[in-house]
């Protein structure tokens, strides 16, 4: 399955906060941003944000999708050659255990 397959609801979030069941969306980190083996980039895809580069669609990561369970530095080149991934940034006051915070703490 390549990610122009892959079934579920396209989302946006490229402007603004959003709320959530977790609590405010602050921001997005590109996890090809990171440095291999960074906390982020080694956590399932469940729940991440990719987007293939020619279509610009940002698509929530189902758990029936093939790489949901794969983390970032598992995907192969076939996925990272084409396609970005993304993780929310969570306000740290409303969730612990936040991507901001471990992007903080160098991901320990």
């Amino acid at each position: 399955m390549n990610a122009q397959q892959a079934s579920g609801p396209a989302t946006g979030g490229e402007a603004g906060p959003v709320n959530n069941a977790s609590g405010t969306t602050k921001g997005f980190q590109l996890l090809h941003e990171l440095p291999a083996g960074h906390e982020l980039r080694r956590r399932p895809l469940l729940g991440a944000q990719c987007r293939n580069l020619r279509s610009g669609v940002w698509r929530e990561i189902a758990r029936s999708w093939g790489i949901a369970s794969a983390t970032y530095d598992q995907l192969g080149e076939a996925w990272t050659s084409t396609t970005e991934f993304r993780v929310a940034i969570v306000d740290p006051g409303r969730e612990s255990d936040s991507a901001e915070q471990l992007s903080r703490d160098g991901g320990t």
